[in-house]
């Protein structure tokens, strides 16, 4: 062993500024000599022991892969019978798999030739799927695409055997509409390919799901024979913006699906959707969310009274412009299974001059003709300035059960709380958006403090006192105090529930160094409540930049236009990153 020199003659000028002179100078040299020769010899030695601790651990990685390999053939889960690997693979699934290598079922195929031949005599692991169609600008590059696709449908469905079929295709589509017609008409016949593809296997549709589909693409439907569908239980339709499927291709699809128990339609053309040959008694789940003003009160009024006896689900944009002749026509519905009621009240851009009553007063014509003894969801969304309450009397019916209320309603502070609120006294969920926080300063203040409990022990006299779940969206920045105010109270010294989720968006301030500013005051406070276990999202949105184009782009991407990603909720904004400090 090589010991360092421990005296040094320099030892009281070394780590300073000091010089040496002509005569040190050969000192030192004379001193560092025989140090320089040790460090050589211990380098040396340093190289001849890694060298020796690199072929150990050469050998020791073998040894652990040699045990390892042969471990292996001892797992137990290498002995699982053929069927029980069948039923694990099927819980990998998502509702619409993707044709990706990195998601269920493409991945299970990628692990082993054992694996592989399981999933691919799985017929259930190939019973659904979820293709998107882009858009492309060159027409050859997009006639390609189109074939392959079509090409991997088919191959991915046949593997399906004799067991229902799950799809949905979403077409990006509204770009080519823009182009001459000599183009147009070519691309719109590729598209329709890949529908006339999934319309080989109709017979075993379970839940069909088209987006972006323009009416040239369901030409084939109209000559379809009456309950040529007789699987088909759920189907979702929603139209290109520039052209839609008229009454014939709705009309074909839905008297080929005697099943069908589930509708979405979104639609840009005004259809007479009470003359569609529903079978409305067997329908369970309805959403109707049409863009030109076809869905009134009275017509949706008479379409719910059609289901009164099922209808457990249903989410309408009804637009208000046209008041009933006589209110004595509007029909009473009592819906007892309904428990989850969405429902958009949007201004027309092709609406009449309103005659009588006023829009708010329709709204409320609608919810006083409705009883949901059994409701537990309600969502309403208005897009005009409410004056009072539109819900009392159908609350005062309904509200027994209710416990979750999502609202978009425009009303003052005083309205929303006595007249809407504080009449779902069971509430463990509440989510109050953009609308809400259209009034004064002073209104938005009121009802942040009406949720804010007075003091720990506050108790009969609390605002939603079985409270869980909180959302705000599009509160003002300014308020960030008053929210940080109520969240601590109800979850840190409430003693009636505590809050368990809480997701709050704010408005942007003037600039971004302003909303740094917020953030960073802030971020202590919410990783605080996360260590004591609140969920928290709490997210400034900053103001665009200018030339802003991320969202220009569109990318072919298996996930693209997928069910998850697009939900088409009545004027909801959507926060898929809503996950912020």
């Amino acid at each position: 062993m090589i010991a360092a020199p421990s005296h040094s003659p320099f030892t009281h000028v070394l780590s300073s500024n000091y010089a040496a002179n002509v005569e040190e100078i050969q000192q030192i040299a004379n001193l560092v000599q025989r140090s320089q020769e040790d460090l050589k010899q211990v380098n040396i030695e340093i190289a001849r022991l890694e060298e020796t601790l690199a072929k150990l651990r050469s050998e020791r990685d073998a040894l652990s892969a040699y045990i390892d390999d042969h471990l292996g053939l001892t797992s137990p889960f290498r002995r699982l019978p053929d069927d029980l690997l069948r039923e694990i693979f099927l819980q990998c699934l998502e509702p619409y798999p993707v044709r990706s290598t990195k998601h269920a079922p493409l991945v299970l195929t990628t692990v082993c030739n054992a694996w592989r031949n399981v999933a691919l005599t799985t017929p259930r692991l190939w019973s659904s799927i979820h293709i998107y169609i882009p858009v492309c600008r060159e027409f050859g590059t997009y006639r390609m695409l189109v074939d392959e696709r079509r090409t991997g449908i088919e191959r991915w469905l046949d593997r399906s055997g004799s067991t229902s079929i799950t799809f949905s295709v979403t077409f990006g589509i509204g770009g080519w509409t823009q182009n001459p017609q000599e183009l147009r008409e070519p691309v719109l016949t590729v598209a329709q390919s890949v529908v006339d593809t999934f319309l080989r296997y109709r017979r075993r549709w379970f839940r069909a799901r088209f987006d972006g589909v323009l009416a040239p693409f369901l030409d084939p439907v109209k000559s379809l024979n009456p309950e040529e569908m007789p699987r088909l239980h759920s189907l979702t339709l929603y139209s290109g913006r520039s052209s839609i499927p008229d009454a014939p291709h709705l009309e074909s699809l839905i008297r080929s699906a005697p099943s069908l128990r589930v509708v979405d339609l979104g639609f840009e053309h005004s259809h007479n959707v009470v003359a569609l040959p529903l079978r409305w008694e067997q329908i369970t789940e309805i959403s109707l969310h049409p863009h030109l003003g076809s869905l009134e009160v009275l017509p949706a009024l008479r379409i719910l009274s059609f289901m009164q006896r099922n209808l457990m689900k249903c989410s309408f944009w009804i637009f208000p412009h046209v008041a009933p002749d006589d209110r004595a026509d509007l029909p009473r519905v009592h819906l007892p299974s309904l428990q989850s009621f969405e429902v958009l009240f949007r201004e027309s851009a092709i609406a009449p001059v309103s005659i009588g009553l006023s829009h708010s007063d329709n709204v409320k014509l609608f919810f006083d003709s409705i009883t949901c003894p059994s409701l537990l969801h309600l969502g309403v969304d208005v897009d005009f300035a409410l004056a009072d309450s539109p819900l009392k009397l159908f609350l005062e019916k309904s509200s027994s059960s209710l416990r979750s209320f999502s609202t978009n309603l425009p009303l003052p502070a005083s309205e929303l709380i006595n007249q809407c609120i504080r009449l779902m006294p069971s509430l463990t969920s509440l989510s109050l958006q953009r609308g809400v926080f259209w009034g004064t300063q002073q209104d938005t203040g009121a009802a942040i403090r009406a949720l804010t409990p007075a003091e720990p022990s506050a108790g009969n006299n609390l605002l939603c006192p079985s409270l869980e779940d909180l959302t705000l969206l599009e509160i003002h920045s300014v308020d960030a105090e008053r929210v940080m105010d109520l969240i601590t109270k109800r979850f840190v010294h409430c003693k009636v529930r505590r809050l368990r989720s809480v997701k709050v968006v704010f408005r942007g301030g003037p600039n971004i160094q302003t909303l740094d500013h917020w953030e960073d005051e802030y971020r202590p406070q919410i990783s605080d409540l996360r260590n004591q276990g609140l969920s928290i999202a709490w997210q400034f949105t900053k103001p665009k930049l200018p030339n802003d184009r991320s969202a220009a782009k569109v990318d072919d991407l298996p996930d693209g236009g997928h069910p998850t990603d697009c939900p088409h909720i009545p004027n909801h904004l959507l926060y898929p990153n809503l996950d912020s400090y």
